[in-house]
């Protein structure tokens, strides 16, 4: 994670990130699950793209279909939930913050933050 925010600081993300996150602020106040669950998927892709690490981004190209069905899918539960969503964006963006502070520790421990929270509102909704 501390190469991706090596690349957002350079510039080479930051911009489209950025989109990303203005996009998602519109989703949620448009309450648009769709176009919240596409910028969900582009703002994981540009962290793999952003990782420089040569095996993770072979291993997203792989995993990115099954990603696009998973978020497609369960996120949609999630977002059915405005509470939910409105969270699910604000971890984005405190994530997104972070980088643009230059904080890989931060911005790491935020993102183990907002996984490990996905991951259990997952295994909620699976058990309704």
């Amino acid at each position: 994670f501390h190469s991706f925010c090596v690349f957002l600081r350079q510039g080479k993300y930051l911009n489209s990130y950025e989109k990303i996150i203005q996009r998602m602020k519109l989703a949620l106040d448009e309450k648009d699950v769709e176009e919240g669950a596409l910028c969900d998927i582009e703002f994981h892709k540009i962290i793999f793209k952003g990782s420089n690490n040569y095996i993770l981004m072979q291993a997203a190209g792989y995993v990115n279909s099954l990603m696009e069905i998973s978020i497609k899918g369960n996120r949609s539960l999630l977002l059915r939930e405005e509470e939910n969503a409105a969270k699910l964006y604000s971890e984005h963006k405190s994530i997104f913050d972070a980088i643009k502070l230059k904080d890989p520790v931060l911005s790491s421990k935020r993102m183990k933050k907002h996984i490990q929270r996905v991951r259990i509102l997952y295994q909620e909704n699976l058990q309704d």
